[in-house]
């Protein structure tokens, strides 16, 4: 399994950090994780965008299931330059607390 994490800068990052990842696997590969750790209070429409962003990329094929707190969102991708070989790709995002909030 490959993993991606990171804070978010904006929507291109979610684009950026999903084509590093897919670019990562091989054929063998199928199971992927992208980490998002957002200090933002505007926890909520950062993850609806970054779930929008991931629906727009053209390797996603399709939705797959989200817990029940909405804390993790399964997707199925296709490894670049083969659209039949399928990856499970699961989303993760963290809220953590802003920076100065008693550190």
């Amino acid at each position: 399994m490959h993993g991606r994490a990171g804070f978010p800068l904006g929507p291109k990052t979610i684009t950026d950090t999903l084509n590093q990842l897919l670019g990562y696997l091989t054929w063998r590969d199928t199971k992927a994780a992208v980490l998002l750790f957002v200090r933002d209070k505007a926890f909520s429409d950062i993850v609806t965008k970054a779930l929008d962003r991931l629906e727009a990329h053209p390797n996603f094929k399709r939705r797959g299931s989200t817990d029940d707190f909405g804390t993790r969102h399964d997707f199925i991708f296709h490894v670049d330059g083969d659209p039949s070989r399928e990856v499970r790709l699961a989303f993760l995002p963290f809220h953590l607390r802003p920076l100065g909030a008693g550190d």
